[in-house]
């Protein structure tokens, strides 16, 4: 599957700090567009409905801040802390996720197209209800993450060296999704939506114990 990277500008301002700039754009209901910040806090900010554009947050701090229903296309974040932050019904577009900490955050009801997640910790993230076209997991922590619901065709989105562990998938057809190099112990499901996926023999003898199967 080809994502898309996002699309940033060659010359980006880089001279305002993070706070001062969402203050100026966002608190005056414009986008942050063409940025790049190293460092910085929102956390806690609220700025539902912002937009952003072609910006780049490396090291930045946005922890249980409020975006619900904001529109991020073509933003890279790196090595950011957003655990607990509030992405809910909002849309993403050719955004980038890379070692970041997304402990706790809500991306319920969203829509995501050609995004990935790189290294990053989402241990009790919330993905339900999220429509995913072109969307990876590499490497990433999603223990007790929820899964439920995605609208996702088959193919629109991969996983893979992921720990899911104790995940809750239900109501997410996986038919396509190759979990042999993830971690699925524990996993919820209730057993249609495996229908189509790829996992190895011992994954296999795992999810047949998850669904009360018994193996002789």
């Amino acid at each position: 599957m080809r994502i898309a990277p996002p699309a940033l500008p060659a010359d980006p301002e880089t001279q305002i700090p993070l706070g001062e700039a969402a203050a100026l754009t966002l608190g005056a209901e414009a986008p942050l567009e063409g940025f790049f910040f190293d460092g910085g806090s929102l956390a806690g900010a609220q700025y539902p409905r912002a937009e952003a554009r072609g910006c780049v947050l490396r090291g930045c701090r946005l922890t249980g801040a409020l975006f619900a229903k904001a529109y991020f296309a073509s933003v890279r974040f790196e090595n950011c802390e957003l655990s607990g932050v509030n992405f809910s019904d909002g849309g993403f577009a050719r955004c980038e996720f890379a070692g970041c900490k997304l402990t706790g955050a809500n991306f319920g009801g969203a829509s995501l197209s050609d995004v990935s997640f790189t290294d990053c910790a989402a241990d009790g993230a919330v993905f339900s209800e999220c429509g995913f076209k072109n969307v990876r997991f590499e490497r990433c922590r999603l223990r007790e993450a929820s899964l439920t619901e995605l609208r996702a065709k088959k193919g629109a989105f991969e996983v893979s060296g992921c720990d899911l562990a104790r995940a809750v998938l239900f109501r997410t057809p996986l038919a396509g999704l190759d979990l042999t190099t993830c971690i699925i112990e524990g996993a919820a499901l209730e057993g249609p939506e495996l229908r189509g996926a790829v996992v190895t023999a011992q994954q296999a003898c795992e999810l047949a114990r998850l669904l009360g199967v018994i193996i002789k």
